[in-house]
């Protein structure tokens, strides 16, 4: 999604960057060329949210997009570095998804603590939007409904190309396509489960598009 924006916000006059924590990643060789982008070098959160204060006190940004703990990071990291940078907390799902075990409790008082303190919020969804709103006990126009920048500039062009894999070519019956990381989040198991009850009375194929954790537990 942020590499989506790059070029578009180049165009529209901002200056983009991208701040990681760790540099690499499957991602990491597609960022546009002359993009700047820093590497915080932390393996854990209070390294990185030590490195983000040094970040922001030698070049504060003015608005800062995150989501979740890296936002929560992030508000950390200003207090100490007293930045004017504002934090934009942009969520992507239910906060509940995010606050994983151990010590959901604690860490749910803590996102809500911390969170509650971001300049602004933004949903990519209108349901995500209402989950935020109610979670923050906030006014629901406070939340901001942006959807995700899935169409690109060349998304027609990459549309036009060939498809030679047989299984899509052997067009038989239909296919279901799934595409994301396979991660508890995106619950490619019920997919799965819902596919294997439509199959029951309906020939069709399934295709998952994707790598993760999961990818064993999901295979069988």
């Amino acid at each position: 999604m942020a590499i989506n924006l790059i070029a578009p916000m180049r165009d529209l006059g901002f200056d983009f960057s991208i701040v990681a924590q760790r540099a690499g990643g499957e991602l990491w060789d597609r960022l546009p060329e002359g993009t700047s982008a820093f590497c915080l070098g932390a393996r854990s959160r209070p390294a990185a949210i030590l490195a983000l204060a040094r970040l922001f006190r030698d070049r504060p940004p003015d608005v800062l997009m995150s989501s979740s703990a890296e936002a929560a990071c992030a508000l950390l990291a200003r207090q100490i570095a007293r930045a004017p940078t504002r934090i934009v907390l942009r969520q992507h799902g239910p906060f509940d998804r995010d606050v994983c075990p151990p010590f959901r409790a604690a860490k749910r008082v803590v996102y809500r603590t911390l969170l509650s303190r971001s300049d602004a919020f933004v949903a990519v969804s209108e349901g995500v939007a209402d989950d935020m709103a109610q979670y923050f006990a906030l006014e629901r126009s406070a939340v901001t409904v942006i959807y995700n920048p899935a169409v690109t500039a060349d998304a027609a062009e990459l549309a036009k190309e060939p498809i030679d894999h047989p299984f899509f070519v052997e067009q038989t019956s239909p296919i279901f396509v799934g595409v994301g990381r396979l991660v508890g989040q995106k619950d490619f198991a019920t997919l799965i489960a819902a596919f294997a009850a439509y199959r029951q009375h309906t020939p069709s194929r399934l295709a998952i598009i994707g790598d993760g954790p999961l990818r064993g537990a999901l295979e069988e």
